[in-house]
């Protein structure tokens, strides 16, 4: 019963920050065109992700998505998304789960169990703003400490962006 209400409340989400991304102008939506570019692409990566269209993130599939980045991209994981990704990995390739689990929590910011289109933009904006980052800041460092995954940049639930 309660999966029925997540998952009801992540589809609600969903449909929100589709809305707001369909607009594509980005001073109706309150964002600039970084953050509309972001959206887009948060938006991308979110249906990638969600394989069984429930509209959240389960654990697995977020656990499949580090495997697919790893094997598919593998300077980007351990480039700029090192801090959810390279680490993740042993030098055989395999898959440390408790590492990734610890991200998942950190990244899961209403504690749900799940990660929401929200959730995931955030992160999309975070990884973009620290790969981006003009004072001279490369992102690399502790990844539990140095990335606060919060905040509203991209929220677009509730009728806000």
């Amino acid at each position: 019963m309660l999966f029925r209400s997540i998952e009801s409340a992540c589809h609600q989400e969903l449909t929100e920050f589709e809305n707001a991304i369909a607009v594509d102008d980005p001073e109706i939506a309150h964002m600039n065109e970084d953050e509309m570019m972001i959206a887009h692409a948060s938006y991308m990566i979110f249906k990638m992700m969600d394989k069984d269209e429930s509209g959240c993130i389960d654990h697995h599939e977020y656990f499949e998505m580090l495997e697919v980045i790893h094997k598919e991209e593998p300077e980007a994981c351990n480039g700029e998304l090192d801090f959810i990704c390279g680490t993740h990995f042993d030098a055989e390739g395999h898959l440390n789960k408790h590492g990734a689990e610890e991200d998942f929590d950190h990244i899961d910011e209403d504690k749900s169990g799940y990660l929401s289109i929200n959730e995931v933009a955030n992160l999309v904006y975070h990884v973009i703003s620290e790969h981006m980052d003009h004072d001279g800041h490369d992102g690399s460092g502790d990844h539990h400490g140095d990335h606060d995954y919060h905040g509203d940049h991209i929220h677009c639930a509730n009728g806000r962006c």
